[in-house]
């Protein structure tokens, strides 16, 4: 059990000492259980990966944005004494 990443374990027919070392355990010895425990684990791990793919990419376009809305202003107004971009940076 020390080599699995993660451990079920069904609570009736489990020992004291495999319930010490799993991660969850099931209340019922019925493998149902087991695979929809799998599907829960594996729908919450592809939500977190979506919403930090998204958070990025939002992120990503917000600094490129303001970076080039700081270099246009700055050709723009021709301001030479303070720098949009130093600002931003």
């Amino acid at each position: 059990m020390e080599l699995s990443i993660f451990i079920f374990l069904q609570g009736i027919a489990g020992t004291d000492v495999a319930k010490e070392a799993s991660d969850i355990i099931l209340t019922d010895d019925n493998f149902r259980s087991i695979v929809k425990a799998v599907m829960w684990g594996r729908n919450v791990y592809d939500s977190i990966s979506k919403f930090l793919q998204f958070q990025l990419t939002v992120n990503l376009v917000a600094i490129v944005v303001a970076f080039v809305g700081a270099c246009v202003v700055q050709v723009r107004w021709k301001l030479k004494s303070v720098s949009c971009v130093k600002l931003i940076l």
